[in-house]
């Protein structure tokens, strides 16, 4: 996908959000549709008991149940964008800290390619914790119930 992105938009930052773009979608697709299957039954009857309507259903149902595992996928999606900006920049060069570990490897400096590794790691680290912040924030009776993964 990237050679063919790299062709239509050039060297850039266009492909990179691309490419980062299409990835987190996937994986936060898969990861809300799973989310929205796992709503038990009994919460969509109760709801319907009452004729809800389906924004109701929706809105007190759906959403506050599937949001631990929304926000579980968007903590990998936030780690897997960082691995995909890294392999997009070996690739397609440029400047980046994908590139600066690309040409640290050719050209036999561990040491920088070693610090490459470490910030690149920090960063998913960074990333995932924001996630994991936000998600304490936004549905607190998610970490209660043990849904969120738990502090690292």
């Amino acid at each position: 996908m990237l050679p063919l992105l790299l062709l239509i938009f050039g060297i850039g930052e266009t492909p990179k959000v691309l490419i980062i773009g299409i990835t987190v979608f996937f994986f936060m697709w898969i990861s809300t549709m799973a989310a929205v299957a796992s709503v038990g039954e009994g919460y969509l009857e109760a709801l319907q008991s009452f004729n809800a309507s389906r924004w109701q259903v929706f809105r007190h149902a759906l959403l506050p149940a599937s949001l631990p595992q929304i926000f579980a996928g968007m903590r990998i999606s936030a780690g897997v964008s960082v691995l995909v900006v890294v392999g997009v920049e070996f690739v397609q060069g440029g400047s980046g800290i994908g590139n600066v570990i690309w040409f640290s490897w050719s050209l036999f400096r561990a040491d920088r390619m070693y610090v490459g590794i470490v910030v690149v790691a920090l960063m998913g680290v960074v990333f995932t914790w924001i996630v994991h912040f936000i998600g304490k924030r936004v549905i607190p009776w998610a970490e209660t119930e043990g849904r969120m993964g738990g502090q690292f």
